[in-house]
């Protein structure tokens, strides 16, 4: 109510659809049932990587809706490793990045709070312990097989492929100006930047990257120009791989 009296958000920001979606997380963050068995799935999904991450487990008849009870975990927050050499930050943001996306395409379930104190770095085992499951949510393969596309464009400097798979999505419906649809390419270029490097064995420097800027020019056209919501799915999903690219760029990965 405040924000259509008050109009300090452009009609493109669709912040009812924002409102909804955080709603609706906010109450999952507060079923501690709910979060024990997503950070049980985590648990059992990093035994793959042991040597990468680790969830910790849960001690199911100490915990109820209302008290989460795990077994304990070394480490420190990752966004105090700012001194350390550059080959731990390296480790760091190459772990963050991989969980992000191994979490979305392979597991199909993704934490998407990026709080960085939800990741504590064992520097002794160069494991990433995982906390905090509350903001624990599922994708569908529906969803995935065209996101994967859209990330599959960017990579691929494919514009009509980011379009395409954009549109089937649900990003855009046809019918916007040539403004909009170049802000939107645009934007998704921007997300896949760090992986359209010459060789697979290439070091992208988000140290140097200009993220922020390059978006913020993009910004005034996509409020103004947008015609439809992004997906559900997007709100958390985008909130987990911005802020991974963020601790990347303060860690200077």
């Amino acid at each position: 109510m405040l924000v259509d009296v008050l109009g300090v958000f452009p009609r493109g920001l669709y912040i009812d659809e924002l409102i909804n979606v955080s709603r609706v997380e906010l109450h999952d963050e507060c079923n501690y049932l709910r979060e024990a068995a997503y950070q049980t799935r985590y648990h059992n999904a990093c035994i793959v990587s042991p040597k990468k991450y680790y969830a910790p487990k849960v001690v199911e008849h100490m915990s109820n809706k209302e008290i989460l009870c795990t077994e304990f975990v070394d480490g420190v927050e990752i966004d105090t490793l700012m001194g350390e050499p550059q080959e731990v930050r390296n480790r760091v943001g190459s772990l963050m990045l991989e969980l992000c996306f191994r979490e979305l395409f392979e597991w199909k379930v993704m934490q998407t709070d990026p709080n960085p104190a939800n990741y504590l770095f064992d520097s002794e085992t160069g494991v990433l312990n995982l906390l905090d499951f509350g903001a624990g949510r599922d994708f569908t393969d529906e969803f995935l097989d065209t996101y994967i596309e859209v990330i599959h464009g960017a990579y691929a400097s494919n514009r009509k492929q980011i379009m395409d798979s954009s549109l089937r999505l649900g990003f855009l419906t046809g019918e916007e100006n040539k403004e909009m649809q170049n802000a939107h390419n645009t934007g998704v270029m921007i997300v896949g930047e760090p992986f359209r490097t010459e060789h697979p064995d290439d070091l992208y420097d988000f140290g140097t990257a200009d993220f922020t800027e390059k978006v913020v020019k993009i910004l005034p056209t996509m409020s103004a120009h947008r015609l439809t919501p992004p997906p559900a799915e997007v709100y958390s999903l985008h909130k987990k791989v911005v802020g991974t690219y963020l601790m990347c760029i303060k860690m200077r990965a």
